[in-house]
């Protein structure tokens, strides 16, 4: 017993006190002292130790902010976890310093090339690319804190190049942000950083990092290793991955990840059943449902504060559905532009009732099954990679091998777009 712990004994038995403590006082003085013994002897160690290893790290969400219910309840079926539910991943030495902003910025390098993009508000967000260097092309990340109006770089970047497609083991291809501190970089290759930008640390996970989420001070990993999917998890602000075992062994198909508050959804394909499980409880139990899609051909999900849009492509053309109890079920939508949907075509939700989707060098504005034409700039001749909203109005989309700028963004809910240039 420490003499904070005897003083605070003493007082609480005095009998000119009137009130009588709660029967739980004493237990956590108890407690408190325990706690303050561990710190103590937790800072001697550091304090002598050579060097200080901090655990290193991948929408928002979707890549873009966003929020959302839990699933309900009385959700069916259900798997139960188990504290050997979750298999520790390992990870490189990083820089956990935290501060507000970056020590400094620079300019963003002539050419920047805009790969990806990852957005906390509609002022603030980040473009993950790469500019001319001495090496040829170095990956950069440039920011705006002004909705686009001006932009400067990270005084830091992954030394991984940036590299469409999954990519090989050591490059990266999309960004996300939990916060003004807490970034990863992934594709093939894994990067964090926790400190906005100043330093970035690589991460080792079991494979390549299809998809990418954070929400609620967690950040979700959708990693593709020896022919299947896995799950993973850590807390945004530092690098302490886990796995986490979903109800289904998810194969090697296509599959897509989207993070609604504390639910995340997973879909994917299991003994070519296409599938989808949903955990409102940080993975310890899913609730799993069927996909409406065509498992030899996958489907891409993305997600409002209340809603997910899959994308499933058929043999030809594809169709868009809607689930607002986190995959449990999906309804189709009606709303067709004329020629119908390519099978490469993206949905970016909104709402449950809206979206925008990219199909071919076009983009669609879909509301309560009605379709629309946006105004786009020109230069999607490759069709479009990725589209998100940050709130109902304002938004992103990502073209996929662009004739010129890779982003453009809109701020009246899809109807308009216009390109963005970070320089």
């Amino acid at each position: 017993m420490d003499e904070l712990e005897r003083d605070l004994e003493r007082l609480l038995r005095d009998d000119k006190w009137r009130l009588e403590p709660e029967p739980d006082a004493l237990d956590r003085v108890h407690s408190g002292a325990a706690r303050r013994s561990r710190r103590r002897r937790a800072t001697a160690g550091t304090l002598s130790a050579v060097s200080v290893v901090a655990v290193a790290v991948v929408g928002v969400s979707s890549v873009l902010q966003t929020g959302g219910e839990p699933v309900a309840d009385d959700a069916s079926p259900e798997s139960a976890g188990s504290p050997q539910a979750l298999k520790s991943a390992t990870s490189e030495p990083g820089n956990q310093r935290r501060t507000g902003e970056p020590d400094r910025t620079v300019p963003v390098p002539a050419g920047f090339r805009s790969a990806s993009i990852t957005a906390l508000s509609p002022s603030m967000f980040w473009a993950l690319g790469s500019a001319k260097c001495d090496d040829g092309r170095c990956t950069t990340v440039a920011r705006t804190t002004d909705g686009g109006r001006t932009f400067d770089a990270l005084p830091s970047a992954p030394t991984a190049p940036v590299a469409a497609g999954d990519g090989s083991a050591r490059t990266v291809r999309d960004l996300r942000f939990a916060s003004a501190m807490d970034g990863f970089a992934f594709g093939g290759a894994l990067w964090s950083t926790h400190d906005g930008g100043a330093s970035w640390s690589p991460q080792r996970l079991p494979g390549n990092v299809v998809r990418l989420e954070a929400a609620r001070s967690t950040v979700w990993a959708l990693v593709r290793a020896g022919g299947a999917h896995e799950l993973y998890r850590s807390p945004a602000d530092r690098d302490s991955w886990q796995r986490v075992r979903l109800p289904v062994q998810l194969d090697d198909s296509a599959a897509d990840l989207a993070v609604q508050a504390d639910t995340v959804t997973v879909t994917g394909a299991t003994n070519g059943r296409a599938v989808s499980a949903a955990s409102s409880d940080g993975g310890q139990r899913f609730r799993t449902g069927d996909s409406p899609c065509d498992p030899a051909f996958g489907a891409r999900i993305s997600a409002s504060d209340k809603a997910l849009w899959l994308f499933c492509p058929t043999g030809t053309q594809g169709r868009p559905y809607v689930s607002t109890d986190a995959g449990r079920s999906w309804q189709p939508t009606d709303a067709t532009p004329a020629g119908g949907w390519p099978n490469s075509t993206v949905a970016g939700a909104r709402s449950a009732d809206s979206a925008v989707l990219g199909a071919g060098r076009h983009l669609y504005m879909v509301d309560d099954d009605e379709v629309r034409q946006a105004g786009t700039p020109s230069g999607a001749a490759g069709g479009f990679d990725f589209i998100g909203f940050t709130t109902p109005t304002v938004g992103y989309a990502v073209l996929d091998r662009p004739a010129r700028s890779a982003l453009w963004r809109t701020t009246d809910g899809g109807r308009t777009w216009s390109v963005v240039r970070p320089h």
